[in-house]
Parts: C-alpha cells; structure tokens; sequence
C-alpha cells in the first residue's frame, strides 16, 4: 500500500496497491479487523493519488493516461470527470459538503485553468477570471 490518507470516518484510510496487478484504490481499516476493499477495479493504467471526499462518499484520482476520475465508494461506480493532454491534474480539493471537486488543468498553451466537477449532475465546468457586476 502507498499514499494513504484517512477516510473521514477515522477508522480506514484509502491507499493505492497493487494487489490485483494494476495500481487500484483500495479502503482499508485501520485496527484490520476487516478486509480492505477494492475502490477501483480493471485499471489498465497506473492509478495515482487518491482523495477521499469530506463525507466520504466520493474519491477522486487521476491515472497515468491523463484521466482524472471520481468514485463512488459504496458502489463502486466509475465517473470520468475530464481527460488531459498536456499533463498531470494538480491541486485537487473537495469542497467542504462534498459537492464539488476542484482541480488544475493545464492546456495547451501552458497556462493552466481552475475546474470544478459537479458530483449531483456529473458536470465540469471552467472557473472564470471574468468579473460579474
């Protein structure tokens, strides 16, 4: 297991290991008095970082292919949140309810842009400078 973090219940951290030979997330209690439980499954590329959401009913992580992803851990179900082409995911937060995940991507000019990903309507939407009077 690497890069664990704890789950907000207190009582398990989500890690990444490679148990099942690809890179998944996993949930795993800490007193071990459980079996530690695949996130993710049928990755085909390295999974990295992974971020439990504050109600920790979401995990957000990026993969080697430049994907950034969300999960729902009770159910196991996959959300592809965006795809880059000009590098890794950076600065990735949830928002205190749970509701939104922020992240960076950069674009192709080198410049990068702040994202937000609605989990109620799966949606991404761009931060704007733009002042709204």
């Amino acid at each position: 297991y690497r890069d664990a973090r704890f789950m907000p219940d207190g009582i398990s951290v989500v890690a990444l290991a490679d148990r099942t030979g690809e890179v998944e997330v996993w949930v795993v209690p800490v007193d071990g008095t459980t079996p530690a439980r695949a996130v993710t499954t049928g990755a085909t590329v390295t999974r990295r970082e992974a971020f439990p959401s504050p109600d920790g009913r979401y995990v957000a992580h990026q993969d080697q292919d430049q994907r950034l992803w969300v999960h729902e851990v009770a159910k196991g179900a996959a959300h592809e949140v965006a795809h880059g082409t000009h590098g890794a995911f950076r600065d990735l937060r949830w928002s205190p309810d749970g509701q939104w995940l922020a992240y960076v991507q950069p674009a192709v000019n080198a410049l990068s842009r702040i994202w937000l990903y609605g989990v109620t309507d799966g949606r991404a939407r761009p931060v704007t400078t733009e002042r709204f009077d």
